[in-house]
């Protein structure tokens, strides 16, 4: 696993058994995010520029703003595509480096602790159970050992 931003008083409060587990939820929780960002990519955004091929042939030949201003009215669908594509990868970029900056904040490591907390209580009946607690016993408290 590679290594954290664990500066965060948050995080250094954490008991010892939960933190292997908030960090690998954080990282399931990271890659579905991107994976998100990535199927937009390849899927949103060619649908979302077929709906306005005709405005970007006109764009093409001759570029003015009140163009693509009207283009993008007219053609609401592809322009909501587009913007929550461009929206949900700004978004998860800005997220990543605040994390990698900062660590994580106060709030986020009382969100993951609960997630956590409700992935154990429901066992492995949950789909996150493997990647938050996998096959590694250590990461379980006592209570939980055979």
């Amino acid at each position: 696993m590679r290594s954290e931003p664990t500066r965060s008083r948050a995080f250094k409060a954490l008991e010892p058994e939960l933190k292997e587990p908030v960090q690998r939820l954080y990282h399931a929780q990271q890659q579905q995010r991107w994976r998100l960002v990535l199927l937009l990519w390849w899927g949103g955004v060619p649908l979302s520029l077929w709906g306005l091929r005709q405005t970007l042939a006109l764009l093409w030949e001759y570029f003015t703003w009140s163009a693509l201003r009207y283009g993008l009215i007219y053609h609401p669908i592809s322009a909501l595509g587009l913007l929550v594509t461009v929206l949900l990868t700004l978004t998860s970029a800005f997220a990543e480096l605040g994390f990698r900056r900062w660590g994580y904040s106060g709030q986020e490591v009382r969100r993951l602790k609960r997630q956590v907390e409700r992935i154990r209580a429901k066992g492995e009946k949950h789909p996150l159970w493997a990647k938050v607690w996998g096959d590694d016993s250590s990461v379980l408290g006592a209570e939980d050992r055979d």
